[in-house]
């Protein structure tokens, strides 16, 4: 099977959430809680984006901005991600907020776009 390539650069400018199409992580990682590791090794640096292979032979892609300052090719990097549940409670909360107020303000939404 070749390489998969996953651009977090995708949806944002910044970086995004890196996804394992199988929900298991296999030889990459560790999932546990609500989080995962990877490890890869940085294979090259091109502009502002860095590749790294994975152990399991897949690319990414991340911002070098993400990584170490003192990253280098050829060192392993370990990736590890959670979800921040408080977080995100808090900024659902927030978004609830603002669209009933913006339903106040302008009548009934029948949930398609304006205009």
């Amino acid at each position: 099977m070749p390489a998969e390539a996953v651009n977090l650069r995708a949806a944002t400018p910044a970086y995004t959430h890196f996804r394992n199409r199988s929900g298991s992580m296999g030889k990459t990682g560790e999932t546990g809680g609500n989080g995962s590791l990877h490890r890869g090794s940085l294979d090259r640096m091109e502009g502002d984006v860095a590749v790294i292979i994975l152990d399991d032979g897949r690319r990414i892609l991340l911002p070098i901005g993400v990584l170490p300052p003192e990253a280098a090719e050829g060192d392993v990097i370990d990736i590890s991600i959670r979800i921040d549940r408080e977080e995100s409670a808090s900024r659902l909360s927030r978004l609830e907020s603002i669209r009933e107020e913006l339903l106040r303000r302008g009548g009934e939404d029948d949930g398609e776009p304006a205009p």
